[in-house]
């Protein structure tokens, strides 16, 4: 599941917009489910020509012997894209 929200429009060249994210994973090669959750913002620079994406994510790590969660990680990631 993934939700967003374009924050009203404050200027002519830059949009924001937050998202959350959830997502259950269930691999065959582990015991427990997964439970995955993002938090970020997308800035749209000049329309949709540039996107700068920065997002926290918090991971589970699971014990190799007994493929069962035993904590989670959290993770930081940046993406750009740009369209020519």
């Amino acid at each position: 599941t993934q939700t967003g929200y374009m924050l009203p429009k404050f200027s002519d060249k830059v949009k924001i917009q937050p998202y959350v994210t959830y997502t259950i994973k269930n691999l065959d090669a582990l015991a427990q489910k997964g439970s995955y959750y993002d938090l970020g913002t997308n800035f749209f620079l000049d329309g949709h020509n540039a996107k700068i994406s920065l997002q926290y994510g918090s991971r589970p790590l699971y014990n190799p012997e007994t493929n069962r969660v035993f904590k989670r990680a959290g993770e930081f990631l940046t993406s750009i894209q740009i369209s020519l």
